[in-house]
């Protein structure tokens, strides 16, 4: 192996090391019955396409107790890069037509104990592939790399603090009719009938599809647009249909929610969002284009703040599409465990 390659695999090692820290986060709540906001992460590690899987997970945060400021205040802005574009939108509505009541599950975002999670080889196999995950397959029965077993611990460590970006993603495809209903219910006629017993393995699969390397390189490629420039890109995902997730980081915590409608106001943005941490609720992203900055406050039915991000600049935010969590095949886990690609 070259030096260059040494240094590849170096780093992804110390990525691994780092995945625990980058995941701790503090639940609110606890249970599926009352909803535990999914403590964020971010999701944007580098890694070479047939190596090491994604570190860093989108998770949910601390809620703040300040009063809020809706709209986002100057804050250190580069003045250079606030330039108002020459044909930039300032009036008008696009949205999917999603409403929560109905598109939304109807059961809230959950924090668990990392021993009550199962998730297992399977998982990994529909991520990655069989022969990636596999030492040997003996009648039909995965035998997995030693790594992998240490692999699925960390990955249910960051589970237990919620499955925000599952439920997102989820939701999006049952609303494009990429999922059906009635796989998981014979009898429900909409997302919000589904309960978690019948959507819980599914939710985590796709949460579990951060790992790959082609999220993590839609993560970073959003997280350097400016807030003006990102709210151009959720309005063309939108129009597109393409049932993009979003990813809002600040203060070492995140959070994954499916942006749904977008709506212009002069140099405001406000993009409305299905937010499994609130079942049956319209959360709203704000934007303001000329400051560069921008505010998402989570709120519960009552109307209190639950949590707050905020942030000026880029890299607070990113867009990742569908089609950016398809299988992919990789050859960490036999790297760790000293085999050589093909043997």
């Amino acid at each position: 192996m070259d030096s260059n390659s040494q240094n590849k695999r170096k780093n992804l090692h110390r990525s691994v090391a780092a995945f625990v820290v980058t995941c701790a986060v503090i639940a609110l709540w606890s249970g599926p019955a009352q909803g535990a906001p999914d403590n964020g992460t971010s999701k944007t590690a580098q890694y070479e396409q047939t190596a090491k899987p994604s570190q860093q997970i989108r998770v949910n945060g601390k809620a703040k107790k300040k009063p809020t400021q809706l709209r986002p205040t100057k804050k250190n802005i580069d003045q250079q890069s606030v330039a108002v574009p020459a044909a930039r939108q300032t009036t008008g509505t696009i949205s999917l037509g999603f409403d929560p009541r109905i598109n939304g599950f109807s059961f809230a975002n959950w924090a668990d104990d990392p021993n009550n999670i199962s998730i297992g080889v399977d998982v990994l196999v529909r991520v990655f592939g069989q022969t990636s995950v596999c030492a040997k397959v003996i009648a039909g029965n995965c035998d997995p790399y030693k790594s992998v077993a240490d692999f699925l611990t960390k990955l249910r460590m960051a589970l237990a603090n919620g499955r925000c970006d599952g439920l997102a993603v989820l939701a999006s495809r049952f609303f494009r009719k990429q999922s059906s209903l009635s796989e998981f219910s014979p009898n429900a006629t909409t997302v919000a009938e589904l309960t978690v017993s019948q959507v819980d393995n599914e939710v985590v699969y796709w949460w579990a599809t951060q790992v790959l390397p082609t999220f993590s390189k839609a993560s970073s490629e959003t997280r350097t647009l400016l807030p003006s420039q990102f709210a151009d890109r959720v309005a063309m995902d939108i129009r597109s249909g393409a049932g993009s997730t979003i990813g809002i980081y600040a203060n070492g915590n995140g959070h994954s929610v499916l942006p749904i409608a977008i709506r212009f106001n002069g140099a405001l943005v406000e993009i409305d969002v299905y937010d499994s941490n609130t079942p049956g609720l319209t959360q709203t992203l704000i934007i303001d284009r000329d400051l560069e900055s921008w505010v998402y406050v989570e709120r519960n039915s009552s109307g209190l703040d639950v949590q707050t991000f905020s942030g000026n600049g880029s890299s607070g935010l990113d867009l990742v599409p569908l089609d950016a969590r398809q299988s992919a095949p990789t050859t960490y886990f036999a790297w760790l465990d000293g085999v050589k690609p093909g043997k």
